[in-house]
């Protein structure tokens, strides 16, 4: 019996459980059947939420678009106002250019045109179309009559082609028109007109115009009382609505579709603009009222198909088969969980275990951690955001100065205390936005008092830790760094920046910014008035495109050099172009600003307009050229006809008429010598003198100028001693040059010596060259004035001149002779002792070159290697020696190493500016295959190569090739 008890107690337990876990499970399969159905309805709530929130941020970036594109608009017509009342006179031409400039297809597109509307009354109207003349504008007629006191007439619109019908429309004729116009000018304010149909558009689609006023004088004096009077007509811009407005944002036409009407009614006569694809009914529209540059418009948008078959959602159906699906596996995994129970808590006993040995490890890296911290001069806090307390560590306590006694925390109220009030809301701003979770890290600069009340600037870096299980934010931590020295540093950058930037804008003289790649990053407005461009247009262009091109290698010459150290500053007369004017002179100043890192050095530019003083020094020459021929005629005559007389005549001549002669007779020679200085001087100074060389013994040409000047010194009482050396030496050099040096030199030494004293003309024959020193024992030269002794007009004081005679030219002259001849001139003096003046000419040794190049045998030739890349100039330097040499030619510095390598030559000419490089890096290949040659620089740039005294270098334009030739020929001479 006791058996079959226990029995039945087991099935009664057995079935009470089985009934519990029915139950219970039933119960939870219907509660998850419950949150499917109310998950499912909630996702199709959320859906249509999501797509009309969409549609509602749409529109708004439609209606901004639209407004955004408008005021695009009216800054161009901005710019065409400026222009106007920048120009005294604008012409179709001016206007043309200034269009053309704003690329309307690409840069503005949607505008048809943008022209120039002026007013004026009847009684003016033959004023207005003599000025229609002026401007330029052609076939212009005035359309259609007016019966109006008052005409806004279309002046100029561009681009033409599109607007043709549009020049000379008296936009009065229109109501629309007429009151938009009159509107702007009443108001000042850039106006649009209502809907119109422009007269260039042959589609007859809706349009309208946008009007800017402009008036005479400046913006700031223009008062509602004096508008009219100061009124001069409209800057416009012509709109066909279909493409102004098309492609306003990229779902427009896609995923929505837009209608635009005049006024404050929806109608087709009020239809500006529609997009394709309009229907009766859709998921989401919206209408909307704007006001625009003194206009209404009305604003129509609805979803497109498309958009509302992109955002239909399966999501509801998803989640109703998931909810069932998903209900389906819990109802199978209830009993398995219940089994797993014991499984579970063994688990637990394990893991828990394995936490107190990651709870020590994280103990360990923690402290780790700190030491890096404190190592880093990192200050960590952590804030309760429940209680509002917080804890500092040792850093932060040491960064913010506390003493190590003080307690590591503090209430945020407690910090917020000590923070700057101008940083205050900064700060409450940046940690209110992390906790609200609108960012991520709350990162904000401030200024704090630390424990020793001194303000310190820190960067703090916060981020929520913890939230509870509401989501609520409840732990945050950051790290806090000192960056007063940083501040400190950028503000004295910003400072010394915002100076430079002030100096630059204000300077009177042309000024810029260039960077390390040549291109203008700040720019003042007198370099924008230089070069005739806009300080716009200069930044970010090319500094070499301002300059002419054959003034660019000596500047990226001397540039080169500022950036390596080699030079300070550089400066120097250079031609550069002008937008409108051509070529202009400036006097260029660059400076090198280096700093640590070469991304912010930077060079500093300045350019002197010098452009007048150069025309007046051109204007001065050819006047002074002018003058001094048309002197030379009637002075032969006249010393022509004084010297008959006093040949044929002198006996019949009365004595004090021949006294009177012979004084008339000496001025000529005077005035005839003064006329001939003149031209030479001039000449010099435009390189237009000319020298006819050949092989001449000195010592000859000594003898022969000594010849000349005694009867000027036997007049003055100065004897002339000649000491000639044993050898004659000969000079390849123009001899009439010479004898004007050396007559030069003797009618100085004659002038200011003593009576009865004497001049010495030593010749010396040294190695490479003849030494001739001309030595009187005269006055001598003050010490004040040696540093002026070879100027131009230049007297130690008047009293020379009214004693001596002369002009002053004869030494600045000689010196300008004597170095074209390729020799040296210089001086010494004691005052009342002793001055020698002496020049040096180099002489020729072989005999192979002691004759005149020019006829040298054709049976031999000598090898020119000319490195150039202008193909014609090489032909012309090959012609001028074909007849001594074989010029062969090299167009860049690799096709140069390879020439060098192929046979000897006895002479290197070469360009410094070469395509690939500069021309100074074959110098170590020359030395290498022909040592001791002569080089010749010959190049458009002014002589860059100041320390090298082994090159002769030559400027293409300063030079004839005759004279290129000779000079060449002579460096010959001197290596042989």
């Amino acid at each position: 019996m006791k058996f079959f008890k226990s029995i039945k107690d087991r099935l009664k337990n057995y079935v009470s459980e089985f009934r519990l876990s029915f139950i219970i499970r039933i119960g939870i399969i219907l509660v998850c059947l419950l949150i499917t159905g109310f998950a499912t309805f909630g996702v199709m709530g959320v859906g249509e939420k999501r797509s009309a929130k969409t549609f509602e941020t749409m529109t708004l970036d439609s209606k901004q678009a639209i407004r955004h594109r408008l005021d695009t608009y009216k800054r161009s017509l901005y710019g065409g106002a400026g222009l106007l009342k920048a120009s005294d006179f604008v012409s179709i031409d001016d206007w043309k250019a200034y269009v053309d400039e704003l690329n309307l297809e690409k840069e503005l597109g949607g505008v048809n045109g943008i022209g120039w509307i002026v007013p004026f009354h009847n009684d003016v109207t033959n004023e207005f179309l003599d000025y229609v003349k002026i401007t330029g504008v052609k076939d212009f007629k005035i359309h259609p009559e007016v019966k109006s006191e008052e005409h806004f007439v279309i002046l100029f619109i561009e681009p033409y082609e599109n607007n043709a019908e549009a020049i000379g429309l008296d936009i009065a004729f229109e109501k629309n028109r007429r009151d938009a116009a009159v509107s702007s000018r009443k108001t000042g304010e850039v106006t649009l007109t209502k809907r119109i149909f422009l007269v260039q558009d042959h589609n007859h689609t809706p349009g309208f115009l946008m009007l800017r006023p402009v008036y005479n004088g400046s913006n700031t004096n223009i008062t509602a009382e004096n508008r009219d009077a100061e009124f001069s007509g409209w800057v416009y811009a012509a709109f066909i609505a279909d493409k102004a407005l098309d492609m306003l944002t990229e779902p427009q036409g896609v995923d929505f579709e837009l209608a635009i009407y005049d006024g404050e009614e929806i109608s087709d006569d009020a239809l500006i603009y529609k997009t394709n694809d309009f229907r009766d009914k859709s998921a989401f529209y919206k209408t909307e009222k704007i006001s625009l540059h003194g206009q209404t418009w009305m604003l129509h948008w609805q979803t497109t198909r498309l958009y509302e078959d992109i955002h239909f959602s399966y999501l509801p159906f998803v989640t109703l088969f998931s909810g069932v699906f998903l209900t389906l596996l819990i109802s199978l995994q209830l009993r398995a969980l219940s089994n797993r129970a014991t499984q579970v808590e063994k688990e637990v006993i394990l893991k828990t275990k394995e936490l107190k040995q990651s709870s020590e490890e994280l103990q360990k890296t923690e402290k780790r951690w700190d030491l890096a911290l404190t190592g880093a001069e990192i200050g960590v806090f952590d804030i309760n955001l429940t209680n509002g307390t917080a804890v500092m560590s040792k850093t932060w306590m040491k960064l913010m100065r506390f003493s190590d006694k003080a307690e590591n925390f503090m209430s945020p109220d407690d910090f917020l205390d000590r923070i700057h009030p101008d940083d205050k809301e900064d700060k409450i701003a940046g940690d209110k936005a992390c906790i609200s979770g609108e960012v991520k890290r709350s990162l904000t600069e401030y200024r704090i008092l630390d424990g020793l009340d001194e303000w310190r600037w820190m960067r703090s870096d916060s981020v929520i830790a913890e939230h509870d299980e509401n989501g609520t934010p409840t732990r945050m931590i950051g790290t806090q760094t000192d960056i007063t020295q940083l501040k400190t540093a950028r503000e004295k950058l910003k400072s010394s920046r915002q100076q430079l930037s002030y100096i630059i804008a204000q300077a009177p003289v042309a000024m810029a910014l260039v960077d390390n790649d040549g291109f203008f990053f700040n720019v003042n407005e007198a370099l924008a008035k230089f070069t005739g461009l806009r300080q716009s247009e200069l930044i970010g262009s090319d500094f070499q495109s301002l300059v002419e091109p054959s003034e660019l290698p000596e500047i990226l010459r001397a540039v080169s050099d500022l950036g390596k150290g080699k030079e300070t500053s550089y400066q120097k007369e250079h031609r550069f172009l002008h937008k409108n004017a051509g070529i202009i002179w400036g006097l260029l100043h660059i400076s090198w600003m280096a700093s640590n890192d070469d991304t912010s050095a930077y060079f500093i530019a300045q350019i002197i307009d010098i452009t007048e003083k150069k025309e007046a020094e051109l204007v001065k020459g050819e006047f002074v050229a002018s003058v001094s021929h048309e002197l030379r005629t009637p002075l032969t005559s006249i010393k022509g006809s004084v010297g008959l007389i006093l040949g044929g005549m002198r006996d019949s001549v009365p004595e004090n008429i021949l006294r009177l002669l012979e004084i008339a007779h000496s001025n000529c020679d005077r005035l005839t010598n003064l006329v001939n200085d003149i031209l030479d001087l001039e000449k010099m100074a435009s390189n237009k003198l000319t020298f006819n060389y050949s092989s001449e013994d000195v010592c000859t040409l000594i003898e022969n100028s000594v010849a000349r000047i005694k009867p000027m010194a036997h007049e003055a009482d100065v004897e002339v001693e000649v000491i000639l050396p044993k050898r004659k030496s000969k000079a390849w050099i123009d001899s009439d040059r010479f004898e004007q040096v050396i007559a030069n030199l003797l009618s100085n030494a004659v002038k200011f010596s003593k009576t009865g004293g004497k001049v010495t003309v030593l010749t010396e024959a040294l190695e490479k060259e003849v030494k001739i020193s001309v030595i009187d024992r005269g006055s001598g030269i003050p010490d004040n004035f040696k540093d002026k002794i070879f100027s131009p007009f230049a007297q130690a004081d008047s009293s020379a001149t009214r004693n001596n005679g002369g002009t002053g030219l004869g030494l600045n002259i000689s010196k300008h002779l004597i170095e074209r001849l390729g020799g040296g001139i210089g001086y010494s003096s004691t005052p009342d002792v002793e001055t020698i003046f002496w020049i040096t000419i180099p002489v020729r040794r072989k005999k192979v070159i002691t004759q005149d190049p020019l006829a040298i045998s054709n049976n031999y030739k000598m090898n020119i290697l000319h490195i150039e890349d202008d193909e014609d100039f090489s032909i012309l330097i090959a012609e001028t020696f074909s007849d001594i040499a074989n010029v062969t030619r090299a167009s860049s510095i690799k096709e140069a190493k390879r020439v060098l390598q192929l046979e000897p030559y006895s002479m290197i000419i070469i360009d410094w500016g070469l395509p690939d490089g500069d021309g100074e890096t074959l110098l170590t290949d020359i030395s290498e295959h022909c040592h001791g040659v002569p080089i010749i620089g010959l190049s458009a740039a002014e002589p860059s190569l100041k320390n090298d005294n082994s090159i002769v270098e030559l400027v293409k334009t300063r030079l004839t090739l005759q004279e290129i030739r000779d000079r060449c020929l002579i460096e010959i001479d001197k290596k042989t």
